[in-house]
């Protein structure tokens, strides 16, 4: 794919094991904080990006969409607020993207991070192209302008500082002038339902025990996953089981089983606060008229978004 504006463009993937690229450049003149900002940069897709899968370790074709995010902080490996975030980019032809930029604090760093479509369960390869990104020019500052997201995602691959055939210059020399194409002014926020189940395969406990299941544990790292790639989620997982237990003996496993499911979280380095696990024996199947081996079940939900 040819370039927008010279020789070089940067090119930045997410990958299908929940990794993903950004790269940071000092500022010539930092961002004050109650100041307001414009910044415009050129983004497409390429229809061909071959690498290696991190999952099957096979060669694929990185070809799904990713969106930009663009953060500001004061080393090149903070990212202490999400100034803007674009649409999902799916063109093969360059388009321009003008974002406006309210900053809370003084940053010195910008960071332009490759991240997938939001909200997702399975992470997945894609990739993302920049070019011809323009000066930061300070603007008016109009009511509403500022950014609605805060908390971050960790567990990204980072690459700071590298020139990539001259990009990294044109972040700092290019300048600004023509009107914006396409302007997107705030980050998006995910959505989900509370009280509404997420699609995840059961999970499932060895029979009268606290033992997960080898499927279990693939559920488990699914359901980490989608809190890394949607960083303001948390969730309720509720342990029930089914009328052959006698309720002493029901609430007791639960309580077990509930307690093995919060200790892998936790050995994931899963924060309490992104999570609750409770344990509610037999004392709630799924219809109380007609009781089933169903009613032995893990439950997954949204608690607050």
């Amino acid at each position: 794919m040819l370039p927008y504006e010279g020789d070089t463009y940067l090119g930045m993937v997410v990958r299908d094991n929940s990794t993903w690229e950004r790269v940071s450049q000092r500022l010539s003149k930092p961002m004050a904080q109650g100041s307001c900002y414009e910044f415009s940069i050129y983004l497409a897709k390429s229809p061909q990006y071959l690498s290696q899968s991190r999952t099957t370790d096979e060669r694929v074709n990185y070809v799904r969409n990713a969106k930009l995010r663009i953060y500001g902080g004061k080393n090149p490996c903070d990212r202490q607020q999400l100034l803007a975030e674009s649409e999902l980019v799916g063109s093969y032809d360059w388009k321009r993207f003008t974002f406006t930029f309210a900053p809370d604090d003084n940053y010195t760093f910008i960071t332009f991070e490759a991240f997938y479509k939001t909200p997702n369960l399975f992470p997945y390869n894609g990739n993302i192209l920049l070019d011809n990104a323009s000066a930061i020019v300070p603007i008016t500052c109009k009511e509403g302008m500022s950014a609605s997201v805060k908390e971050v995602a960790a567990s990204s691959d980072t690459l700071v500082g590298q020139n990539r055939s001259g990009w990294k210059d044109k972040i700092s020399d290019t300048l600004s002038g023509q009107s914006p194409s396409i302007v997107v002014t705030a980050p998006v926020v995910p959505k989900f339902v509370k009280g509404e189940p997420l699609p995840l395969k059961a999970i499932k406990f060895s029979p009268g025990s606290s033992d997960l299941q080898r499927s279990g544990y693939v559920t488990l790292d699914k359901l980490i996953e989608t809190l890394t790639l949607n960083p303001t989620l948390v969730v309720e997982i509720s342990v029930h089981l089914n009328y052959r237990y006698d309720k002493a003996d029901a609430e007791d496993l639960s309580v077990q089983r509930a307690t093995t499911i919060e200790q892998y979280l936790v050995d994931k380095l899963v924060k309490k606060s992104r999570f609750k696990v409770r344990g509610y024996g037999n004392g709630q199947p799924l219809n109380a008229k007609q009781l089933s081996d169903a009613d032995e079940r893990v439950e997954i939900k949204v608690a607050d978004f």
